[in-house]
């Protein structure tokens, strides 16, 4: 909090703010033209009006949106402020669909993230761990370093978890943004306060004998894009990647989601929500004494990431308003249950930071999946699979020396655990192949293609389905050093070695045809170059159907050859 009673270093320090928002508290003695400065600057989120007479600037006050209240007390200011902060906080939660017509991927890291951060340790060393990492974050923050002082010495235990998270102090805020982001450093530091934060919700639902059904309220206001993205529908499940904190009285929510309704830009949406535990034992927690604040307000808290279906959609308040209906539900729900069991059978283990880096990298979120192993090798023992995993991710944006580096580091990490013929070994000397292959090293691309070949062509390890690929591969390094006739017996070994695999992989085919129609070119022996070609054509419509650019890529070959042939006769 910063204290201003010049108002030109006041306008200095608004300038100089660009990647945050301000509340910004006012005498009303300062007026109508300050205000208006205000009201043009995109970094000021809410103004409150501190003054003695509430009803001489009710009139002037109404022009601007910003103005969030006029007040006659501090107490009443310091109120709104929490009120509007949970609310920005709100708006910035992540929401997901899923929809029986559309595949959502984000709900899948979504329920995989909940899986990870709610089965995580908890540790006094973790613990200490987290507030040193805290205490850097907030370095010059006075107020937060008291509070994280507070948190170390006060004693901190899963029982007062609700309490501390309620407390909207550097722990909320920390979380609504390792959450938004799925911001690695933090979550991982974060980890254990979430899983103890779940586990105490989880205890005292368990314990709770009141089994009546509930209805609660919650309001959040996002983007008119961002909404038609949803497309919203009856039956779709939807998320929310928080601890959701709802209201059991309708008006606060009603009352908050009506400020935004003239913003043209905003959608602003109240959720109604009924609780049925005789159908969801999805944990929540009627916070009543457990709140830091002992609001008046009556709370619902919700363990990490609740699951919904949406039951009704309508319009209220003149068309400015949607209305939401949810039912909350759990893992048992028939659609939601396809979706964890699919997740399951794909990643196997659902309780690790790795499998969520998997599931990013399949995704094509590669910035996240990097974020996530980066700072898995710094926490990890063993990295070979580490290693692999950022040398592939390197290997996909083409930053080819870091991605030889980190495979490298889990070659020899596996040769040191492993005899020199092990399956594992082979995947990795393969993407090494590959990649000098790309920076035109041929010699040591052979011989690393070569590694790989004696692994999966060893009875032990025999592995067709690879063999083939990489006998292809092999013959474009051939291919590229000049050497035609090893190139020739390479496709042709390929070829044979696709016949027998069970994994048929077409597009490989394909390719090994039109590798071989370009050796027969080069040797002069055109008929056979006409067959291989036109069997890559053949096979590529299997594959891609009539419209692809590697359709077009074997055509303009085909019909070179046909043309050469045609003018030799």
């Amino acid at each position: 909090m910063q204290f201003y009673s010049n108002s030109n270093d006041f306008y200095q320090f608004i300038q100089e703010i660009h990647d945050e928002k301000l509340c910004i508290i006012i005498s009303d003695t300062l007026g109508k033209d300050v205000v208006r400065k205000l009201e043009m600057n995109k970094q000021i989120y809410s103004i409150y009006i501190s003054c003695n007479d509430r009803q001489d600037h009710e009139n002037w006050t109404k022009d601007f949106q910003k103005i969030k209240g006029i007040y006659t007390n501090l107490r009443a200011i310091h109120d709104a402020f929490r009120r509007d902060i949970r609310q920005e906080m709100d708006n910035l939660t992540s929401i997901h669909i899923l929809s029986n017509e559309i595949q959502n991927q984000p709900f899948s890291c979504s329920l995989l993230l909940r899986e990870i951060l709610i089965n995580s340790e908890s540790s006094e060393e973790m613990k200490q761990s987290f507030i040193e990492f805290s205490r850097y974050h907030y370095a010059g923050n006075a107020n937060e370093l008291n509070r994280i002082t507070q948190f170390e010495n006060d004693g901190y235990n899963q029982f007062s978890s609700i309490e501390w998270y309620t407390r909207e102090c550097f722990l909320s805020a920390m979380i609504h943004r390792a959450l938004r982001l799925v911001d690695m450093e933090i979550l991982v530091k974060i980890a254990f306060f979430i899983s103890d934060l779940h586990k105490q919700i989880n205890d005292l639902h368990t314990k709770s004998t009141d089994h009546e059904k509930l209805t609660v309220y919650y309001n959040q206001v996002i983007s008119n894009e961002q909404f038609q993205n949803f497309n919203m529908k009856i039956n779709d499940i939807i998320s929310f990647r928080t601890f959701l904190l709802t209201t059991i009285d309708r008006q606060p929510s009603f009352n908050l989601a009506k400020q935004f309704t003239n913003d043209s830009n905003l959608t602003s949406i109240l959720f109604r929500i009924e609780i049925d535990r005789t159908i969801s034992s999805f944990p929540f927690v009627s916070l009543d004494q457990l709140d830091y604040y002992h609001d008046s307000d009556r709370h619902i808290l919700f363990s990490l990431n609740p699951i919904f279906q949406i039951t009704q959609i309508e319009r209220i308040e003149e068309n400015k308003l949607w209305q939401i209906h949810l039912i909350l539900i759990d893992n048992n729900h028939e659609q939601l249950k396809a979706r964890i069991n699919s997740i399951q059978n794909e990643y196997k283990n659902l309780h690790d930071f790795s499998t969520l880096g998997r599931m990013m990298i399949k995704t094509n979120q590669l910035d996240k999946a990097k974020d996530i192993f980066q700072i898995l090798l710094k926490t990890t023992s063993n990295t070979n699979n580490i290693h692999r995993y950022l040398g592939y991710i390197y290997e996909k944006i083409k930053d080819y020396s870091r991605a030889l580096s980190h495979y490298r580091s889990s070659l020899d990490g596996e040769l040191q655990n492993k005899p020199v013929n092990h399956s594992t070994l082979a995947g990795i000397y393969a993407h090494i192949g590959m990649i000098e292959k790309e920076q035109n090293d041929f010699v040591q691309a052979s011989k690393t293609f070569t590694n790989a070949l004696k692994i999966v062509l060893n009875p032990h390890t025999l592995d067709l389905s690879m063999a083939f690929i990489l006998m292809n591969n092999l013959g474009e390094v051939f291919i590229s050093k000049g050497d035609y006739p090893n190139a020739l017996k390479s496709f042709q070994e390929a070829l044979k070695a696709s016949r027998k695999s069970n994994s048929l992989k077409l597009e490989i085919v394909a390719d090994i045809h039109q590798n071989l129609s370009l050796v027969f070119d080069t040797l002069g022996q055109n008929n056979e170059a006409v067959q291989h070609a036109s069997d890559a054509i053949n096979i590529a419509k299997q594959k891609y159907g009539e419209n692809h650019d590697k359709l077009k890529k074997y055509q303009d070959q085909y019909n070179r050859i046909t043309q050469k042939l045609q003018l030799s006769t």
